[in-house]
């Protein structure tokens, strides 16, 4: 065969066989040079692996929008070339990932990381990944199937047998919207899509949660193998040039579809925008004569986790790859059963205990960042937040005295919703309303650092004592968006629906003192059953007491104007916020409309 063309990823047999038009020297693209490079770190591999890159280049980048960058829009069309070639090395690719795990083993990788002891996946011929093929599924008629249909085309993935399906699904619908926002000029949500096996055959009850390699394993052997015709296919064997080097290995494949309801999805730019868009309130307020906010007016909202990412790490201030091992002391708090009050402490000779917190920033929001936490001898993983923006100048240092209290302002926050989480689902199940039953809030808790306060803190070494950290049990990074901090679209899926009439129900028993808003979960599976977990809620109260991002009576408005009630509402007996009267205070004007806040 000729040389590969200089636009193909090839090199002496390695090589992921892509085609990259702007590629400018023979061999690798950039993606497979950075990952040939970090076979000695299997957390880094993991992390850049998962980087979306350019389909001009090869170029990796974590925040890469759509399938091209910004370079290679500005150049233009490449060069054309290498499809041949690219058919013959294609099969190159599963043989250098092979490769490339069996080089990370020899190194003691972390007990979680690829290649680690725990990294679960088996051994031996058996492949840690788990290369999934998707295509989706319309509905384009409302009934039968003959309106589905699938041009949209057909991609594949590899994923770690670990991979939450969750997770997998969120891949899948990046990829997805690529073209789905060039065709219909918004992305499709997770909770807008389903995810089926081949031939749209919908999963059997109990089996469509929790590891890929777990749903891989049920549906590729034994009877549901055979109902669903979900095979493994034989890759190589212990013949020809190799025959004795090497034992049969079999390619661990699994065809899955997404299902979009387009009759549905066709009403989603009517009523449905993105959470936190300035659209959305000025509609609903137009509409029920409300106060809107204008282009200029600025918020924060909380992090939205994302993949781990060595790039952000620059951010934060903080060496990259270092693990700091402190002495943490635990504050302790409780909630009123009866009034839902919650008081926090810090005992003066609290229990003491260690714990490993990670420099590489985990994720970034716009006022927190993020790290990865292990505690003692526990098995549970952990995620550690602190404050770096509270709003105000730009590149104004958070004190710890300020990053104290806005993590105790979202603690107590998210006590009290879980309180009244509790009534509502205790209600709800009392009068035989139909509910989604499987939702919690997460479980947090404050921890203060004993002593100087490490690097990650970026506290200086004065401050002792002073490194204050909400820390939360780690979750997949598939997220689900419910509201905005001012804005309440309507949805009409169950969860949705609950969520909807749980924000209600809060703001009737609460007398109208409080408004939850910018709420979003995560689905996670815990002794066999998928549950929602609610974390990093905001909250509005009338003298904008509750915490950062608290918007007074403009957020309490906004919810009001914006709620539409359901039948969760209607059937447990809620007041109709239309004819709400909120108690006049200071930042009311005289017909009783919220006042617009200014921002200088």
């Amino acid at each position: 065969m000729s040389e590969p063309s200089i636009t193909l990823c090839f090199d002496d047999g390695e090589g992921c066989g892509g085609d990259f038009s702007h590629k400018k020297t023979v061999g690798l693209c950039q993606k497979c040079t950075k990952l040939s490079m970090l076979h000695g770190d299997p957390e880094l591999y993991a992390q850049w692996k998962g980087f979306k890159q350019c389909d001009s280049c090869g170029l990796a980048m974590r925040n890469l929008i759509g399938s091209t960058c910004g370079t290679c829009i500005k150049q233009g069309p490449g060069v054309v070339g290498g499809h041949r070639e690219r058919i013959a090395l294609e099969a190159s690719a599963d043989a250098r990932a092979h490769a490339m795990d069996v080089r990370m083993s020899k190194g003691s990788a972390p007990a979680f990381a690829p290649g680690g002891a725990l990294s679960g996946g088996g051994s031996g011929g058996k492949s840690k990944d788990i290369m999934v093929g998707f295509k989706c599924r319309i509905q384009t008629a409302k009934k039968g199937t003959s309106g589905l249909t699938g041009d949209f085309g057909v991609w594949h993935s590899p994923f770690h047998r670990n991979e939450d399906m969750a997770d997998v699904l969120e891949d899948a619908l990046q990829t997805l919207n690529r073209q789905w926002s060039k065709k219909y000029g918004m992305d499709l949500t997770n909770t807008e899509v389903e995810l089926r096996l081949s031939g749209n055959q919908i999963f059997s009850s109990g089996t469509e949660t929790g590891k890929l390699g777990e749903i891989f394993t049920k549906y590729t052997t034994g009877p549901l193998a055979i109902a669903y015709g979900q095979t493994t296919k034989p890759i190589g064997s212990a013949s020809g040039k190799h025959a004795g080097s090497a034992a049969p290995q079999h390619q661990s494949s699994l065809q899955l579809e997404l299902y979009v309801d387009q009759i549905a999805a066709s009403s989603y730019p009517q009523t449905r925008k993105r959470a936190g868009t300035e659209s959305t309130l000025e509609e609903a307020a137009a509409r029920h004569k409300r106060p809107t906010f204008g282009k200029h007016h600025c918020y924060l909202s909380s992090f939205i986790p994302s993949r781990p990412s060595s790039s952000l790490t620059s951010a934060s201030g903080v060496e990259r790859n270092v693990s700091h091992s402190i002495v943490i002391t635990k504050a302790a708090s409780t909630c009123s059963e009866d009034t839902g009050e919650v008081d926090v402490s810090w005992p003066e000779n609290g229990d003491q205990v260690t714990a490993i917190i990670h420099s590489t920033l985990f994720a970034k929001g716009r006022t927190k960042f993020v790290y990865r936490m292990t505690i003692g001898e526990e098995a549970q993983l952990y995620v550690a937040k602190r404050f770096f923006n509270i709003g105000g100048l730009t590149g104004s240092i958070v004190t710890a005295a300020e990053n104290e209290n806005y993590l105790e302002s979202d603690f107590i926050r998210l006590k009290v919703l879980s309180w009244f989480l509790k009534q509502f689902l205790r209600k709800a199940s009392s009068l035989g309303i139909e509910h989604y039953h499987d939702i919690s809030v997460t479980n947090a808790v404050l921890v203060r650092e004993v002593g100087t306060p490490s690097g990650v803190s970026a506290l200086p070494p004065g401050d002792v004592d002073g490194a204050v950290w909400l820390v939360e049990p780690k979750r997949p990074r598939a997220i689900i968006k419910f509201c905005g901090t001012v804005a309440h679209p309507v949805r009409s899926d169950k969860i949705a629906l609950t969520v909807q009439a749980l924000l209600h129900f809060i703001f009737e028993q609460s007398k109208g003192e409080q408004v939850y808003a910018d709420i979003q979960g995560s689905k996670v599976v815990s002794n066999g059953r998928e549950k929602l977990v609610l974390f990093d809620p905001m909250s509005h109260s009338p003298e904008s007491e509750s915490g950062l991002g608290d918007h007074g009576s403009f957020g309490i408005s906004a919810f009001i104007a914006q709620h539409r009630c359901d039948y969760i509402c209607k059937s447990l007996g809620m007041q109709p916020l239309s004819e709400w009267q909120p108690p006049k205070t200071s930042s009311t004007t005289e017909d009783g409309e919220a006042a617009i806040p200014q921002i200088d």
